[in-house]
């Protein structure tokens, strides 16, 4: 199987541009993170288009928690 990273995908990197100094300097870690969810996410469920928006809008939301409120539950 081959895969095609995506590696910039807009509705996400928008989402990280507003969290940019809330994350601070685990910015790019996270990015990075939230990156290889959604690259997996769309390669588990064959996301193509528009299919792409929910895991993009999802993968940097789901550790978000932990620099917006300081919590890690």
């Amino acid at each position: 199987m081959v895969l095609n990273v995506i590696e910039a995908q807009e509705t996400l990197d928008e989402l990280f541009k507003e969290w940019g100094p809330s994350i601070g300097p685990d910015y790019l870690a996270y990015r990075d993170h939230a990156y290889r969810a959604f690259n997996l996410s769309c390669a588990l469920g064959n996301a193509t288009g528009f299919d792409r928006e929910k895991p993009a809008i999802a993968s940097p939301l789901h550790d978000i928690g932990i620099w917006l409120d300081n919590i890690f539950d």
